[in-house]
């Protein structure tokens, strides 16, 4: 997804931890590749290499599903295990109930991916090194 997996194993470092991200799993509830989780604002980004999202905030979230490559409106607070995602938490981005959180919750998450750009691009261009 982006290059986030190739961020993580960066010559510079983690790009993800670097950004601020916490790196992070729970063995006993999935394998895999690891989670990262950001407080952004008043929500949560987590990046999975399943799925990617944005939690929280007493709102509706966002969630892109790589495994069906589909994005919906997630009405949790908290992220989902990455591989399980309750139906009654997912609205399809073209129900009328759900359209306008959808809408808002994905601007949301692409004013993030923008943010994240900007910073990585920065921060590769400054020649740092770990």
């Amino acid at each position: 997804m982006l290059q986030w997996g190739q961020d993580v194993r960066s010559s510079s470092g983690n790009l993800l931890v670097r950004h601020g991200f916490r790196r992070w799993s729970q063995p006993e509830l999935h394998k895999g590749s690891s989670r990262y989780r950001l407080n952004w604002r008043d929500r949560v980004v987590e990046l999975h290499g399943f799925c990617a999202g944005l939690y929280g905030g007493g709102r509706p979230g966002f969630i892109y599903i790589r495994s069906n490559n589909h994005v919906w409106a997630y009405l949790g607070d908290e992220p989902p295990v990455p591989g399980h995602y309750p139906s009654a938490l997912l609205a399809a981005d073209l129900d009328p109930t759900w359209r306008k959180a959808f809408a808002s919750a994905r601007d949301e998450f692409l004013a993030w991916v923008e943010h994240y750009l900007s910073w990585r691009r920065r921060f590769l261009s400054s020649g740092v090194r770990p």
